[in-house]
């Protein structure tokens, strides 16, 4: 069954069975082969450059199908989001601290290791720069980290790295920090050497 059908105004776009435009596709020719990719009208995404067209229609509607259903790819699309170059920030919906911060790759991806290089810059720009914007309300101590997949807490399946504030007396004993993701783990004794 067909999921997809091509424009024939020659704008190169690529319709999903409802009718709607969700991409446009590119076609390379490298000496004696043709590679294709598509691109996704919604947001950054671009599929790999395959040696078939079918491949990367099917790459640019699986995209499609998660992406767009996806609530942060939904959030990081509106106009009056704060974006850094590639990634998009916002209050965390569920704060654990007052300013509990997320940021997000604006394209979407699944986990941390799907983030591409810019992303992953402008990822450390966006925590520099919130760094410092806390700094002047007089906030020195964060908590920073990323769940990457269903065994390791991730409930939104878009990456998204957490930047929570910390402030003396908002928890009795902070001691180990991010280990106290597996609650025996938070505490440890130290190990002479």
């Amino acid at each position: 069954m067909t999921r997809y059908t091509l424009s024939r105004d020659g704008e190169r776009t690529i319709r999903n069975d409802g009718g709607d435009t969700i991409g446009t596709y590119f076609e390379e020719k490298r000496g004696f082969t043709r590679q294709w990719f598509t691109s996704c009208v919604a947001c950054p995404w671009e599929s790999d450059i395959t040696s078939g067209f079918d491949r990367a229609a099917t790459d640019l509607l699986d995209h499609w199908g998660e992406a767009h259903a996806c609530r942060f790819c939904h959030l990081a699309a509106q106009e009056d989001v704060r974006r850094i170059g590639s990634v998009a920030v916002f209050e965390d919906g569920y704060p654990v601290t007052p300013g509990h911060t997320l940021i997000i790759p604006i394209a979407h991806r699944r986990t941390y290791f799907d983030l591409t290089a810019r992303e992953l810059r402008d990822t450390h720009l966006a925590l520099a720069t919130l760094h410092d914007e806390f700094g002047h309300e007089g906030v020195t101590d964060f908590n920073v980290g990323w769940n990457a997949g269903i065994a390791a807490g991730q409930t939104v399946a878009h990456a998204h790295c957490h930047l929570i504030p910390r402030r003396p007396g908002d928890v009795e004993d902070p001691t180990g920090g991010v280990r106290g993701v597996i609650p025996e783990k938070r505490t440890y004794v130290r190990k002479e050497r």
